[in-house]
């Protein structure tokens, strides 16, 4: 009989650098077959910036990245075909900050982002914007607010999307104010409302407005980032203001895989990603955005991702928004 000449801490010591060994070949093969890149809304930025995405790692990896759009439930069905993927890498969700908001807005929901999804990166972030109707008595914050306070739940607010009433509500909470949500189908009609003055204001995407506020059709009060934008450099933050310090509310993109999906391959499309908004031609078409890139590691993105999912579930349980079928 031949002893086991090699001791036990020696043999553990060889069996994890055997099992190292066979993750980095994995991932070094990553991906081995077509990789599905899921979008779940149809058209803009997000589509058009996947899309962006894919062809880049198309080159990288020398492997094809292609987009599908998996639409529908504000999100929902995209994202839960991601979720029921394989964790192999082979099936990713380009996401937008909405995701964060749509699990407290449904009285039922196929999935749990807390634990059903591993974030990725982020690519870009914006911030929202506070617009009025030119007609509305308000230049500036302090103005609003007293406009606000004077005429109650008189004030009509455009809410083009379920995300957008949530930030409404924030900003209810934070301002002690009130008013009246006018629902439209989609950013652009609801935008179109407060031009028209059938509502006197709404929160909306900064590059939807920019435009517009540009033109004098539309005037902005505040941006909602931490920072002032590049794109509307005399617009203050409602930071700034002194009177709504907690108001900081960014809309981002980011790119995700099914949770469990080996670390070393979420390591290598991180370290890939941050490459690719960081090409000259790819931050280019972010700056014509009026979005800023948004590079960082797998783990920062993540800590984000999942205090903005706590956040936003505080804020609609106690705004008691009614919840959708």
């Amino acid at each position: 009989m031949h002893k086991n000449l090699i001791p036990g801490s020696l043999q553990r010591l060889i069996a994890g650098l055997v099992l190292v060994a066979l993750a980095q070949t994995a991932a070094a093969a990553y991906p081995d077959k077509t990789v599905r890149i899921i979008v779940p809304y149809s058209g803009g930025a997000a589509d058009t910036m996947a899309r962006v995405i894919a062809s880049k790692f198309s080159e990288i990896f020398k492997q094809n990245f292609i987009v599908e759009s998996k639409t529908g439930a504000n999100g929902i069905i995209g994202v839960d075909t991601v979720v029921k993927a394989p964790a192999d890498g082979l099936t990713l969700l380009y996401e937008a900050s909405t995701s964060t908001f749509t699990p407290y807005l449904y009285k039922q929901v196929p999935y749990d982002l807390m634990k059903d999804v591993q974030p990725i990166g982020q690519l870009i972030s914006y911030p929202y914007v506070i617009v009025v109707n030119p007609s509305v008595p308000a230049r500036n914050f302090a103005e609003l607010v007293k406009y606000l306070r004077d005429n109650g739940n008189r004030t009509n607010v455009a809410s083009g999307s379920a995300s957008l009433r949530v930030l409404g509500e924030l900003f209810k909470q934070i301002v002690g104010v009130d008013y009246t949500f006018i629902p439209y189908k989609g950013g652009g009609p609801a935008t179109i409302s407060v031009m028209a003055g059938e509502t006197q204001m709404a929160f909306q995407d900064l590059p939807t407005v920019a435009p517009l506020v540009a033109g004098g059709r539309l005037r902005a009060i505040a941006v909602t980032g931490d920072k002032r934008s590049r794109i509307l450099p005399d617009v203050p933050t409602a930071k700034e203001t002194g009177l709504a310090a907690d108001f900081v509310v960014t809309s981002w993109h980011g790119l995700f895989a099914p949770a469990n999906t080996p670390a070393d391959i979420v390591n290598r499309l991180n370290s890939e990603l941050n490459k690719v908004i960081a090409m000259p031609d790819v931050a280019a078409r972010i700056s014509s955005m009026g979005a800023d890139p948004a590079p960082g590691t797998a783990n920062e993105f993540a800590t984000s991702f999942r205090s903005q999912l706590m956040r936003w579930k505080e804020v609609t349980t106690r705004a008691q928004i009614p919840l959708s079928d």
